[in-house]
């Protein structure tokens, strides 16, 4: 069954910065990562060998495994699974079990165990399967003619017709087993709060059967592929880029060519893409629409919401930002707004504060809002965030939801992992610590993945305009501390007065 009262983990890693009135600082550098940080897991002979004949012999061997193939005690929620992905509620008193819905927790073990090194926006939704494969090209409806494959996750709506503007009435999630003379086997997590081989031919005949995720190419025993990529930078190449205003409104494209430029040096050249953006006070980036581009969301003195759809590959010239409508009003309550993907389901939510340093969460819906809004619906979910003068925020961890980085007026960075999936209420930045000192040297911050590796990094300039680049370490670096070292990359950075 699906878990529906815990938020989700995100498909892309978003990148988002505070926009502060008075310090008229935006984040722009958008960039979402491709490969998934997931906890490590114990090897196995099936791990070694990334197949469909893997992924299947993972499942046949969790079914068979009586340590943990059932709810213990049974009917509690209590599972193997959600303690390994950490979701859900520590409520079970057992080590390594977790209490949540589990079906999608076994099936992205199998899938990861079995060797598929992309699970970048699987949770503990089973709609994350459906998602995740409409956003990589493996996604076969039912009723299409696709034969399912074994290793193939199958998704289930108990009550069709499935509405994909309402992607919660995915119920639940299993892997295929075998496929043969119409007959559909598969195995199953949190089926009888179990894990069970079932028959579900009549499902697939009768509508609850939504259709099947692939997490390979080909079938049989093919090897697992490397997925595509599906980044929300600027450009879509998989690194962030920058975009500036100079005084005048003009807007400015830094495109990210540290692949191709001598040195690596990744924002090297700027071109003018548009005029009139002194009409906005704050300004955020992320790919709202989830179609791996990142979109620009701004508010007017007014207090209206304005979004600008990312259309370069439709508009002349190529051009990112032509066109705006209004999506809402009475953001004037709020002094200071990110976007980011803070659920996982792949579109942009959008995170505020306001003077009296609560923080407010703002989730884009815009599948099942009326007139494909996707802000409408807000709550609280922090306080006391007066402490810092500038938060930025990216998926630094790597683990597909964005966490919170900021900065307090001595100096002091400080890193809010974004824990949803285990914070009672799934509420994400609820706790914080120290990683650095310093940053009073830099009058603006934005957090991107510049060097593409999955991992958010740091851009900043200093009074000077120098512009500096500190890359994400976390793995490496003593500690896990992700931004120790940076490296100067640019000059003359003072021409314009936001910097996103």
């Amino acid at each position: 069954m699906n878990g529906r009262w815990i938020i989700a983990p995100k498909r892309r890693k978003v990148t988002m910065f505070f926009a502060n009135k008075s310090r008229r600082i935006w984040l722009v550098a958008v960039t979402f990562g491709v490969t998934a940080l997931s906890p490590v897991v114990a090897t196995s002979a099936a791990h070694a060998a990334p197949s469909r004949d893997s992924i299947v012999s993972v499942a046949r061997s969790e079914l068979a495994n009586s340590s943990r193939n059932v709810e213990i005690p049974m009917g509690s929620g209590c599972n193997f699974y959600s303690g390994y992905w950490v979701s859900g509620y520590n409520e079970c008193g057992r080590a390594g079990f977790r209490k949540n819905a589990w079906c999608a927790d076994f099936a992205r073990y199998v899938w990861k165990v079995g060797g598929v090194t992309d699970l970048k926006g699987l949770s503990p939704w089973a709609y994350s399967f459906w998602r995740y494969g409409l956003s990589r090209g493996t996604w076969h409806a039912a009723n299409s003619g696709y034969t399912p494959q074994p290793g193939d996750a199958v998704v289930f709506d108990w009550n069709p017709p499935f509405n994909p503007k309402v992607y919660e009435d995915i119920d639940h999630v299993g892997i295929v087993e075998s496929y043969s003379g119409g007959k559909l086997t598969t195995i199953e997590g949190n089926t009888s709060d179990a894990t069970h081989r079932r028959d579900r031919t009549s499902s697939l005949r009768n509508g609850e059967v939504v259709g099947f995720t692939s997490p390979i190419a080909g079938s049989g025993g093919g090897v697992v592929e490397p997925p595509r990529e599906h980044v929300s930078d600027i450009s879509g190449d998989g690194h962030a880029d920058l975009v500036a205003t100079k005084p005048d409104g003009t807007l400015w494209y830094y495109a990210n060519n540290m692949d191709s430029n001598p040195g690596g040096a990744p924002f090297t050249t700027g071109s003018q893409i548009g005029t009139g953006w002194t009409d906005f006070d704050r300004v955020v980036a992320a790919d709202v629409s989830g179609d791996g581009h990142a979109d620009l969301v701004a508010t007017k003195p007014d207090g209206t919401l304005w979004y600008y759809a990312n259309n370069m590959d439709s508009n002349p010239g190529g051009a990112p930002f032509t066109t705006g409508s209004q999506i809402g009003t009475g953001w004037t309550d709020f002094d200071r707004l990110v976007a980011a993907d803070v659920s996982g389901d792949g579109h942009a939510d959008l995170v505020a504060t306001k003077p009296d340093g609560s923080l407010w969460y703002y989730p884009n819906n815009m599948d099942s809002n009326a007139g494909g809004r996707p802000y409408i619906d807000g709550w609280q979910i922090g306080r006391g965030w007066t402490d810092f003068d500038r938060v930025v925020a990216a998926d630094v961890s790597g683990d597909g939801h964005a966490d919170l980085v900021a900065t307090k007026p001595d100096g002091t960075l400080w890193y809010y992992a974004n824990n949803m999936d285990s914070n009672r209420g799934g509420l994400p930045f609820t706790t914080g610590s120290q990683i650095g000192r310093g940053w009073t040297d830099f009058d603006r911050v934005v957090a991107a993945d510049v060097s593409g590796d999955g991992h958010a990094d740091l851009v900043a300039t200093k009074p000077d305009g120098t512009l500096w680049h500190f890359p994400n370490n976390m793995d490496s670096n003593a500690g896990g501390a992700p931004f120790t070292t940076g490296v100067h990359i640019g000059v003359n950075w003072t021409i314009y007065d936001r910097l996103f």
